[in-house]
């Protein structure tokens, strides 16, 4: 009976600490008054420490908008004035970890990037919804 309560025990465990990716959209927003004629943006990806996909979403969108708050200075994008701006989390992805592996992980730190150009602001959003579309990464 203790066996089977501490194989329980052990399982809830693991569940409860599930790594995720969690891509993190951030684009720029010209501000100088000139048309924005397209977006250029970054996929973030971070790793977050949660219990679901849920809770990996919402600590996204905590990093998100934290960035966009730290990000209020002025911003160059090229030669145009430009904010940084949260988009939204694009996805959120399982992360298997072997018990055994030697690997010692870090909330909420970012991995990787990918820098992306759309034309509009219709492609924006389909690309932070996660639709199939065509983008240029640089």
């Amino acid at each position: 009976m203790q066996t089977e309560q501490r194989e329980a025990n052990e399982v809830a465990n693991e569940v409860a600490n599930m790594w995720y990716s969690a891509h993190i959209v951030m684009y720029f927003e010209y501000i100088d008054g000139g048309t924005q004629t397209d977006y250029h943006m970054y996929e973030n990806v971070f790793l977050v420490k949660a219990e679901s996909h849920v809770e990996a979403n919402l600590k996204g969108q905590q990093i998100g908008m934290k960035a966009e708050s730290e990000g209020e200075g002025q911003v160059w994008v090229g030669s145009r004035d430009a904010k940084t701006r949260f988009g939204g989390v694009r996805k959120t992805s399982e992360i298997i970890v072997e018990q055994s592996s030697k690997l010692q992980l870090t909330d909420e730190v970012e991995v990787t990037y990918f820098e992306i150009w759309v034309e509009t602001r219709a492609e924006l959003d389909s690309y932070i919804s996660g639709e199939r579309m065509f983008v240029q990464i640089q």
